[in-house]
């Protein structure tokens, strides 16, 4: 994604949304496993029990097409293969206070109102408010966008999906820690109602590698200086916090508009710039309040979400080579009706597309991703 195109994405998005040792192979090519190296766990059926616990790695040459070198990533609470039930329901959003909050010092020059649906046929209302100097706020019941003057400049020395490696996660900028800015930021967002957990990933954005990696394209695709920004200086530093809501200490997945959608950090549900004068740019959008219960969900043995994918990927046509990389386990919210979700476990699956099979070591291969049921094998749709 080049970095010029980011701010079109940005608010098209955002208004869219309104609307132990490694293990190998064995002789017989069955499954090979390694045991995490914690006790394992019992499960009990009627009169008789069975040990079963999440491997660490699974490994399986499963068909021509397809091999699993898969890195099996489970919260401790759920290695026995349970996890706890839950509920959620979406935080709300309340206009005024947010609008107090992001842009009551700023001179508005536009205003708009929309009156749109949601996917249950419910009309609702979105607020859409435009700077003298570009800065916008885009509220909706349930999400926010807000972004300032600084952001444009931002979107053209930083992204998600190209080159974070160039900035750290441990850096303190001068002006102020990692930890004392999410504390800051979190009583900013407090006076909105408004509750973005405890936890968060961060990169610390420090103007000179930002001045280093300025670069944007215009729509031809083109290199456009006159986006650029005049000069960086130490006023510049900022933080770009990035928070992924958990329940039971397990992330939340979560659907775009009814749609599956890759579970990376560019797919955050809140993304907050901060610097020393405060936030800069915030994304807010599908974010739960939760409930828990004492009731628990068994899961089926990763064998069997194995087999699932190698199903649908053995099948396909064309010369195309698959290998399944990572399984993590996550919860999705899923909806029981207006006002509630129940917490679905879920394994996101990391698969890398190659080529051909001669080919699935390199970098050369595409990412995709799939979710399957946790508690089913199924794959979802």
């Amino acid at each position: 994604m080049k970095r010029r195109l980011y701010i079109i994405a940005f608010f098209t998005l955002l208004f869219l949304s309104a609307c132990g040792e490694t293990s190998t192979e064995n002789s017989s090519g069955s499954a090979d496993v390694q045991e995490p190296e914690s006790e394992d766990f019992t499960k009990m059926s009627g009169n008789s029990s069975k040990v079963y616990a999440f491997p660490e790695q699974y490994n399986e040459n499963a068909d021509e097409k397809i091999i699993f070198k898969t890195e099996i990533v489970v919260n401790e609470k759920i290695k026995n293969a349970e996890a706890p039930k839950g509920f959620a329901s979406r935080q709300q959003v309340d206009n005024e206070k947010i609008f107090q909050l992001f842009f009551s010092d700023i001179p508005v020059r536009d205003k708009e109102i929309y009156e749109l649906e949601d996917d249950n046929g419910k009309l609702y209302e979105s607020i859409y408010y435009e700077g003298e100097n570009l800065e916008s706020l885009l509220i909706n019941p349930e999400s926010f966008s807000y972004m300032g003057a600084l952001m444009p400049y931002i979107a053209n020395v930083f992204d998600l999906t190209e080159n974070t490696d160039k900035y750290s996660q441990e850096q303190d900028l001068p002006f102020q820690s990692q930890e004392e800015a999410f504390q800051d930021l979190k009583k900013e967002l407090r006076k909105a109602d408004i509750d973005i957990g405890d936890e968060y990933k961060c990169y610390a954005l420090d103007y000179k590698i930002m001045q280093e990696e300025e670069y944007a394209i215009d729509m031809d695709g083109n290199e456009d200086t006159s986006s650029y920004k005049p000069s960086w200086s130490q006023e510049d530093d900022c933080y770009y916090f990035i928070i992924w809501q958990k329940f039971q200490d397990v992330p939340v997945y979560q659907l775009d508009e009814g749609e599956l959608r890759n579970a990376d950090d560019e797919n955050a549900p809140i993304q907050i710039l901060y610097s020393k004068n405060g936030i800069e740019m915030m994304e807010f959008s599908k974010v739960y309040h939760f409930e828990e219960s004492e009731e628990v969900v068994e899961l089926k043995p990763f064998e069997e979400v194995a087999q699932t994918v190698n199903q649908k990927y053995s099948m396909l046509l064309g010369d195309m080579f698959f290998k399944v990389t990572k399984a993590e386990l996550y919860y999705m919210a899923d909806e029981l009706n207006e006002d509630q979700y129940e917490l679905m476990p879920v394994w996101i699956i990391d698969i890398m597309q190659y080529e051909s099979e001669e080919n699935n070591d390199g970098e050369d291969g595409s990412k995709i991703q799939e979710a399957v049921n946790a508690a089913t094998a199924e794959e979802m749709q």
